[in-house]
C-alpha cells in the first residue's frame, strides 16, 4: 500500500482531496478522482471498488462512506501497487472508516490518521495464522466455518441459514467471507442456472505441537511430556478463547524469538520488553499453556499452536445426500466434486 487518501463528494464542486498520508503536496488529479466517483455510481449495490490507472502503473480501491451525523459523503481512497489484491483492503477498510470520518478537523487527527495507514498495512501483512485466527473472532464467521463444512451453499441460502438458525440480519457477507477468501478456503462462483454460491476448496483443523528439540531445562522438559500426553486437537471454542492473545503481533514475536533461541529460552526481562511491558498478556500466554517461566526468570515454549489444511474429500457422501435432498443443484454438486477432487 503506498498511500491513504480521504476524498469528499460535493454535490456541486465534485470531488475534494481532504488530506493524504504519508503527506504530500500533490494529491491524485481530479479527472481520475472523477472516474472513481463514476464507477461507484455505475457499480450497482457495491460501496468498494477498484480502479485501475494503467498509464501510472497504479491501482486503487475505494470504500464510500456517508458521514449520518455530518449529512456528508466521502470515499476512503488507498493507492496500491498494479499487482496487489485490493480485496483483502475491504474488510479493514469498513473497520476504520466511521472513526476517520467521524475525527476529521479533530486537533488529535493527524494521530488518528497515521495509526489508520499503520492498521491498513499491518492488516494487509497479515501471516497465515493471524488470518486463521480472523476466523474465530466472532460467532458469526464460525458459524459460517461450520456451515460451508457441508459443502457448497448458494449466498441467499447462507444469508437465510444464519438469519433463521443463528439470528443474524443486515449482513455483509462479502465482507466475512474476506478471510476465508484470503486463505483460499473458498471460491465463489456463478453456475449457469444457478445464484453465486460459494465452494469449499480446503477445510483445516487446529492443534498443539511441541518444538523439535529437548528444552534445557528439565523441569520444562517434563511439563511438556505431560501436557500431550492428551489429545491437543483444539475445538472451535479452544481457538476462540486463544483469539485475544494472538491479535497482539508481539505474542507471534515472542514464539518466534523463544523458537530461535531453541532449548535454551529467554529471559523474562527479554519477553516483558518484547511485549512491551505488557505483564498481563505474558500472564495471559502463561495461563494458555504456549509459555512457562521457570525460578531463575527463564521462558519457554511448552506448545505452539498450528493450522493443518486438507481437502475436504469427507464431503463426498455428504453432497450425494444434500443433492438427493434437493438443497443443491446438480451444477453445485458437479463443481463442488470437481474442486475437491
Amino acid at each position: 500500500m503506498r498511500k491513504l487518501i480521504l476524498v469528499q463528494w460535493d454535490i456541486r464542486l465534485g470531488p475534494n482531496a481532504l488530506v493524504q498520508f504519508p503527506p504530500e503536496p500533490n494529491f491524485p488529479p481530479n479527472e481520475l478522482l472523477l472516474k472513481i466517483w463514476a464507477k461507484h455510481e455505475t457499480t450497482p449495490n457495491s460501496n468498494f471498488i477498484s480502479f485501475l490507472d494503467t498509464s501510472n502503473k497504479k491501482k486503487y480501491c475505494s470504500l464510500l462512506k456517508k458521514s449520518q451525523s455530518k449529512n456528508e459523503t466521502f470515499f476512503i481512497l488507498l493507492e496500491l501497487d498494479i499487482e496487489s489484491d485490493e480485496h483483502i483492503y475491504r474488510e479493514i477498510l469498513e473497520n476504520v472508516g466511521n472513526e476517520l470520518i467521524f475525527n476529521y478537523n479533530k486537533p488529535h487527527f493527524t494521530h488518528i490518521l497515521s495509526d489508520t495507514y499503520r492498521a491498513i498495512k499491518n492488516y494487509a501483512e497479515m501471516d497465515e495464522k493471524q488470518l486463521y485466527f480472523r476466523l474465530f473472532e466472532d460467532n458469526i464467521r464460525i458459524h459460517i466455518l461450520q456451515t460451508l463444512r457441508n459443502g457448497c451453499i448458494s449466498k441467499a441460502a447462507l444469508r437465510e441459514k444464519l438469519r433463521s438458525q443463528f439470528g443474524y440480519i443486515q449482513l455483509n457477507l462479502d465482507l466475512l467471507l474476506t478471510p476465508f477468501i484470503r486463505l483460499r478456503l473458498i471460491k465463489v462462483m456463478q453456475i449457469p442456472g444457478d445464484e453465486e454460491s460459494i465452494f469449499l476448496l480446503s477445510d483445516f483443523f487446529v492443534y498443539r505441537t511441541p518444538l523439535s528439540f529437548r528444552p534445557a531445562n528439565k523441569v520444562i522438559e517434563k511439563k511438556i511430556q505431560r501436557f500431550f500426553l492428551k489429545d491437543q486437537i483444539l475445538s472451535d471454542r479452544e481457538v476462540h478463547q486463544l483469539v485475544p492473545l494472538f491479535e497482539h503481533i508481539e505474542t507471534l514475536q515472542l514464539i518466534n524469538l523463544i523458537t530461535l533461541h531453541k532449548d535454551k529460552g529467554i529471559s523474562y526481562s527479554a519477553g516483558l520488553e518484547l511485549l512491551k511491558d505488557k505483564k498481563n498478556l505474558l500472564i495471559a500466554i502463561e495461563e494458555a499453556d504456549i509459555i512457562d517461566t521457570t525460578q531463575d526468570n527463564k521462558i519457554f515454549l511448552i506448545s505452539d499452536i498450528q493450522f493443518h489444511s486438507f481437502k475436504p474429500k469427507y464431503l463426498i457422501p455428504i453432497l450425494q445426500k444434500r443433492y438427493l435432498n434437493k438443497e443443491i443443484s446438480l451444477e453445485q454438486l458437479m463443481k463442488q466434486l470437481e474442486l475437491i477432487i
